[in-house]
């Protein structure tokens, strides 16, 4: 398996594969085990009758799976304030994590998301403040980070 992650991390570095995320809405439950998808981004590798052939780099170390097209988002590129915002947010939660309950899934769909809007809202929904919040961009901003 740790083959096949290297293999698809060197071809999605040399290739311009489009980057997707997939989205769901809770109460469409005809969509099932394709929910727990939800938030991960991945890269689209084929079209198929179904939907979209979708690899999910950072899903239980590397998963391909087929997603209906109105589940999938497509995300422009990350840039530099949305890195280094992460890299806060991860700080952040190391620096304090006797305060804060964070499970892989939301620090893995942190890792995935590319919207600082998003990201914000993960961490609402997780239990964080605005102090929290504030004092994660006064670490973006200043570049406290050690």
């Amino acid at each position: 398996m740790k083959n096949f992650k290297k293999l698809m991390d060197s071809a999605l570095q040399q290739t311009e594969l489009k980057r997707v995320r997939i989205k769901s809405d809770p109460a469409n439950v005809q969509n099932g085990e394709i929910t727990k998808f939800c938030g991960y981004v991945g890269y689209i590798l084929a079209e198929v009758k179904r939907g979209k052939k979708v690899y999910l780099e950072n899903f239980e170390g590397g998963v391909i799976v087929t997603i209906p097209s109105g589940m999938i988002e497509y995300t422009k590129p990350e840039g530099k304030n949305e890195q280094a915002f992460k890299h806060a947010v991860m700080h952040y939660i190391y620096e304090n994590k006797d305060r804060f309950k964070c499970d892989e899934n939301l620090l893995a769909i942190i890792r995935n998301t590319s919207s600082i809007k998003d990201i914000e809202q993960y961490l609402y929904d997780a239990g964080f403040s605005k102090d929290d919040i504030l004092n994660i961009y006064k670490l973006t901003i200043n570049g406290q980070l050690q």
